[in-house]
């Protein structure tokens, strides 16, 4: 900025020395800088305006949402009449809540019984259709030529490959089977034996099992409070 306005001060004076020919060029020049140095100026004004807007919405940014916070944070309760207060607040709510739900419920009865039966006739529908399809299929697989599925103008028919499931041999039992399988060798990894905590004998006893015992195990039992509140509906 300061050689700028040192050359804009020697163009002038240039300019009040020089001969009449040379005036207009001259002219010129000092107008061109004049320009820049006034541009280059309302640029450096407006960086500055632009940082302190900024700035400016920061921190009216900050202060809302402090003020937001201040707004939402609930009021500590400090004596029975404010958890008196909370509690009918609770139990208002509750009802509110119940009375919701049950009109929630009524309705999507309404809905069932509105549409349930009509859902029902196309469920039949779709699966009359579907067997008519499958007996017309199993009989005259030679349409498919060896293929699983045939396409047709509206649709796909065919058959898919189900998840396997292992099942028992006729008059087999799975007591049975596991006995077997420990006799043959190549079978007997396939006989699953699990070890595991029984957790609720453990928590049923915890009162005659020593905490020290149990320590030693690597367990402990934990029992923690669990706060509540249980509204008196009918004395809203």
């Amino acid at each position: 900025m300061k050689a700028a306005c040192g050359k804009l001060n020697f163009v002038r004076q240039t300019a009040s020395s020089g001969t009449a020919s040379h005036f207009p060029a001259r002219k010129a020049t000092l107008a061109n800088l004049e320009s820049r140095l006034k541009f280059k100026r309302s640029h450096k004004e407006a960086r500055r305006s632009g940082r302190h807007f900024v700035e400016n919405q920061n921190q009216k940014g900050d202060k809302t949402m402090k003020q937001n916070q201040t707004k939402t944070a609930a009021p500590a309760v400090r004596a029975r009449a404010g958890l008196e207060k909370l509690v009918r607040e609770i139990a208002e709510l509750k009802l509110r809540e119940v009375a919701l739900a049950s009109k929630q419920d009524a309705e999507i009865q309404q809905a069932r019984e509105r549409y349930g039966p009509e859902l029902a006739r196309l469920a039949d529908a779709i699966d009359r259709k579907l067997a008519e399809a499958r007996r017309f299929a199993e009989t005259h697989r030679a349409i498919f030529n060896g293929r699983r599925s045939i396409e047709l103008a509206s649709g796909v028919a065919g058959w898919r490959l189900g998840q396997p499931a292992l099942r028992l041999a006729a008059g087999g039992t799975w007591d049975t089977a596991v006995a077997a399988l420990k006799e043959l060798p190549q079978l007997a990894r396939y006989v699953r034996v699990r070890e595991d905590v029984n957790r609720q004998a453990l928590l049923a006893d915890r009162q005659e099992l020593d905490a020290a015992l149990l320590e030693r195990a690597g367990l402990r039992v934990e029992q923690g409070e669990i706060f509540f509140v249980e509204p008196k509906l009918d004395s809203i």
